[in-house]
């Protein structure tokens, strides 16, 4: 067991490090929607869709 940990080290701690990566941007969206932020970009009246999509809070 310790030798294919040995062995695969390197790969494991990448993996670790993308999951991480991954977990903190779920994260930072999740905070911002709570706050009320707007997440396609703001730019609303250039948007095909303006208003009928969401309201976005500013």
């Amino acid at each position: 067991m310790l030798h294919w940990i040995g062995e695969h080290l390197p790969t494991i701690l990448a993996s670790l490090a993308v999951l991480a990566l991954v977990a903190l941007a779920i994260v930072s969206l999740y905070r911002d929607r709570k706050k009320g932020k707007c997440e396609c970009g703001g730019n609303c009246g250039a948007c095909a869709m303006c208003g009928s999509c969401h309201s976005c809070k500013k």
